[in-house]
């Protein structure tokens, strides 16, 4: 019993590897796909970027987005919420391959929910987002949400990060998946 007992860290080890092993593919590689969006970007500063590699915070495949309340006041450059939407919303995650375009139509709007004088500010931006299918649907977003992406360039591609309250317009056009192999 005692040599049993010897042996089960070592067999312990052993399986572990081969897990691993399996995982990767058996010759040391990852295979992933990765999907590349590519699109165009134009700013309200009035600049026009050809694009690819889009994420939004961090991520390429959907955008987390709350529930937007019906009744807004368009003229008002702050709009006080009740309610947090991070919490006590909706919340969609919408599919990047389902998205024709994201615009940002009040930039300078704010809306904010604050429980108390004395704690945070959370604030929010207003989105537009138009399916491949022609819906409109209006969301708010988190101020400090980015865009990451590299703008297409004859000497080669240059990172940008773009914070959402800039964007007039990002167009998704298409998106191509690729192998993704990692040693």
């Amino acid at each position: 019993m005692k040599t049993v007992f010897t042996y089960l860290p070592i067999l312990t080890l052993i399986m572990l590897f081969i897990s691993i092993d399996a995982t990767v593919g058996g010759n040391g590689s990852r295979s992933a796909k990765k999907m590349n969006f590519y699109g165009t970007l134009t700013t309200h500063a009035g600049n026009t970027f050809s694009i690819d590699h889009i994420t939004i915070e961090g991520r390429n495949t959907k955008i987390k987005v709350y529930e937007k309340p019906a009744a807004t006041d368009k003229t008002n450059h702050e709009i006080h919420l009740s309610y947090n939407p991070e919490t006590e919303s909706v919340v969609s995650n919408v599919e990047f391959s389902e998205i024709k375009t994201i615009s940002v139509p009040r930039p300078k709007q704010r809306w904010i929910f604050q429980k108390g004088s004395r704690n945070r500010k959370h604030k929010f931006l207003e989105i537009e987002i138009v399916s491949n299918s022609g819906t409109t649907r209006n969301y708010l977003t988190k101020k400090s949400t980015s865009i990451r992406c590299n703008e297409i360039d004859d000497a080669g591609p240059i990172e940008k990060e773009v914070p959402m309250a800039a964007i007039k317009t990002l167009t998704i056009e298409g998106y191509e998946i690729t192998e993704n192999n990692k040693k």
